[in-house]
């Protein structure tokens, strides 16, 4: 298979710490590995619609804990991008996937974790852009969710159907008789046809 070279295209250039115009893309579920308590990690991509370095590049990996010390953070990403009233109860994931493709403003710096460096969000604020000109690209859960559950509707329609396929040839078939049923009866095998 051949390729031609394009030194234009070089994957996107590594995002340095600073503030961001930028939408949640994708978010996953999970828990925290010390208290077990449920997590949200969101990624983010930066806007192309907004003039900005790092076009198009993805910020990955922030985590927002389910727990009483951390509520502060989801209240606030809510109040910026006004997706619910005060008082308003939601489940985590139904937050998350409501975030999804809200603009945002974030602000990363740069942290050492386990010999690697990785951007972390310090700061998210209102955006000063919230008229998006370009759809934003999201992996939401729901799609995904709604995929599955067709797909696992249409195996058991297909398990139930494969069945029904097989009762209809069973049926149509006629019975063959079992050479070893001896109609019913007991078989009597003498010691002297064993083999040992």
């Amino acid at each position: 298979m051949a390729f031609t070279y394009n030194e234009n295209d070089t994957g996107r250039p590594t995002v340095k710490p600073g503030t961001y115009e930028v939408y949640a893309t994708r978010y996953t579920i999970g828990t925290t590995k010390n208290t077990g308590h449920n997590m949200i990690t969101m990624d983010y991509k930066i806007r192309e619609d907004v003039q900005q370095e790092s076009q198009g590049s993805e910020i990955r990996f922030d985590n927002f804990v389910e727990s009483d010390k951390s509520q502060w953070r989801m209240n606030l990403y809510i109040k910026l991008t006004g997706i619910a009233q005060s008082g308003k109860a939601m489940e985590m994931a139904q937050w998350a996937e409501a975030e999804l493709g809200r603009p945002i403003k974030i602000t990363v710096a740069e942290r050492e974790y386990n010999g690697r460096k990785n951007l972390t969000v310090r700061k998210i604020a209102a955006t000063d852009f919230p008229k998006m000109t370009k759809a934003p690209a999201i992996e939401s859960h729901a799609k995904f969710n709604s995929a599955a559950q067709k797909a696992q509707q249409g195996m058991a329609t297909a398990s139930q159907q494969t069945a029904q396929q097989y009762q209809q040839q069973s049926a149509a078939q006629p019975q063959q008789n079992d050479p070893f049923a001896n109609n019913g009866q007991s078989i009597d095998i003498s010691d002297d046809s064993l083999p040992f």
